[in-house]
């Protein structure tokens, strides 16, 4: 997990998307996690292949998504993932990849706890 105490998830980015709307939050974010997992996995196969193709391809995927929930810190490291394949640098990929899953394991497990407290 990332040094900073701040939340995975910056829920004021859901509120701009639909206030107070916590039904569309929770599927929105519900759908995010399922996507993620996928999304972590091709990305894994493509590291593992060093496919920069790949990894470029679903590094801007993970960007996207999870700047639409407010995932920042997932979307910083998956900007950061897609730069070093843009640069073609192999070895700063596996670097971003692991800060990236990790990242993205923490969001996961917030939303997780999020939506178990909410009722889900």
């Amino acid at each position: 997990m990332a040094e900073n105490d701040e939340a995975p998830l910056d829920l004021s980015r859901l509120q701009a998307i639909a206030p107070n709307n916590v039904e569309f939050h929770e599927r929105l974010l519900d759908l995010y996690l399922g996507e993620s997992r996928k999304r972590l996995q091709a990305l894994g196969r493509a590291v593992a292949e060093d496919d920069l193709e790949g990894i470029r391809r679903e590094a801007h995927a993970i960007k996207g998504s999870a700047g639409n929930v407010g995932a920042r810190r997932v979307a910083e490291a998956a900007a950061r993932l897609r730069a070093a394949a843009d640069g073609g640098e192999g070895a700063a990929c596996r670097s971003c990849w692991a800060d990236l899953r990790s990242e993205m394991e923490a969001a996961d497990g917030w939303i997780r706890d999020h939506l178990g407290h909410t009722g889900r």
